[in-house]
C-alpha cells in the first residue's frame, strides 16, 4: 500500500523532525516562508487521515486507481500527536506546510535549555520504479544551515527508512505521481 498504516507515515514524519531538531547546524539558501496563522492540531484530522489511508488501501486491494489527498492540518496533526504520544519534548510547535511542490516542516527544537526554531524543506517525488523519493532541499536550526553533506546524508537515511518500511509491508503499489500545491499533497497510484 502507499503507507500500510498511518503509523508508517507518522513514524517517517516524526523521525525526520527529530533528526533535524537534534542537529545544531544548517544549509544556506532561501528563507523558509513564515506562516501567518498556526495550523490547528486535532485528533479528528488524524482520524480523517487514517480513514483516507484505509480507503486507499481498500481500493488498492480491489485493483482500482488510488488517489490519496492529504492536507496540512492532517499531516501537522499526525506529526504533533505522534511526538506527543512518544513523550517527545525536544520538538514542539511542529507544522507541516505544503507549498509549490515542497513540504516545509517547521517547529522549535529544545535541547540543553535552549529553544531554537528549525525548518526543513523537502521535495517528494515518485521515482521510475514507482517508489517515493525524498530530497532535503534545505534544513536549518536557528540561524545556521546544515552543511550540504549532512542534508545529503539525511536524505539518504530518510529514503532508506521509507523504502525499508514499504518493503517490510510487502507493498505492491506503483506511485504514478505526487503533487504538492495549495496546502495539499495528492498521491496517485495503482497496483502492480
Amino acid at each position: 500500500m502507499i503507507f500500510q498504516s498511518k503509523r508508517t507515515f507518522l513514524l517517517v514524519s516524526a523521525t525526520l523532525a527529530l533528526v533535524i531538531s537534534i542537529i545544531a547546524c544548517n544549509l544556506p539558501g532561501r528563507q523558509t516562508p513564515t506562516a501567518t496563522e498556526p495550523i490547528p492540531v486535532s485528533s479528528q484530522a488524524v482520524e480523517d487521515l487514517a480513514t483516507q489511508i484505509a480507503g486507499a488501501a481498500a481500493t488498492a486491494v480491489s485493483g482500482g486507481p488510488i488517489v490519496l489527498e492529504m492536507t496540512e492540518q492532517q499531516l501537522t496533526s499526525a506529526a504533533a500527536l505522534e511526538l506527543q504520544s512518544q513523550g517527545e519534548t525536544r520538538v514542539q510547535d511542529i507544522e507541516v506546510r505544503l507549498r509549490e511542490g515542497q513540504i516545509i516542516i517547521t517547529g522549535r527544537a529544545n535541547q540543553d535549555g535552549f529553544s531554537l526554531p528549525f525548518s526543513a524543506t523537502l521535495r517528494l517525488t515518485a521515482n521510475a520504479q514507482g517508489l517515493p523519493q525524498t530530497e532535503i532541499v534545505e534544513a536549518k536550526i536557528g540561524p545556521l544551515p546544515l552543511p550540504e553533506s549532512m542534508t545529503e546524508e539525511l536524505t539518504s537515511r530518510f529514503n532508506q527508512m521509507v523504502l525499508a518500511e514499504i518493503s517490510s509491508n510487502g507493498s505492491n503499489v506503483f506511485i504514478d505521481s505526487i503533487t504538492i500545491a495549495d496546502g495539499k499533497i495528492t498521491i496517485v497510484a495503482h497496483t502492480r
